[in-house]
């Protein structure tokens, strides 16, 4: 009878809304787990050039901890040059352990990827933010933004 089909049209709305509700959940955690990674943003910006268009030449690169640990593996690691086709190669260390003076001078390091604001040394070129919660954008899609 009709309480049957109450029950009936109560589950599938209930199976609707929590299909719904699994979809935004996924989208969130997408959209946090791109933005969990500054040290691979970073890494990649450092091999693709600045958006603004100035390229870096391959060189010696050093990769603190904190990088290390945000993204920056051996999956972004570049062979050749800029362009990918031979010419100066791309060397990498994340050898711990170095002070400040290391890094600066005696090592030979011509970039640092790093998880600090700054490093005596070296000229910040890019400051990637990190992951720090979810922002909803009704205006946009998907409507959830990771800041």
């Amino acid at each position: 009878g009709r309480g049957r089909a109450v029950r009936g049209y109560l589950a599938v709305t209930a199976v609707a809304l929590m299909w719904g509700l699994s979809v935004v959940a996924h989208v969130a955690f997408a959209v946090a787990a791109k933005a969990n990674y500054p040290g691979g943003v970073a890494f990649g910006r450092l091999h693709a050039g600045e958006p603004s268009g100035r390229r870096f030449e391959p060189g010696r690169v050093h990769i603190d901890a904190a990088a290390a640990m945000t993204g920056v593996s051996r999956f972004g690691e570049s062979s050749g040059g800029l362009s990918g086709h031979g010419g100066s190669k791309w060397v990498y260390s994340k050898e711990e352990g170095l002070s400040p003076r290391e890094l600066a001078t005696t090592r030979g390091f011509d970039y640092f990827v790093s998880g600090e604001a700054s490093v005596p040394g070296y000229e910040v070129v890019d400051a990637i933010e990190g992951y720090v919660g979810l922002a909803v954008v009704p205006m946009r899609w998907p409507p959830i933004r990771a800041r």
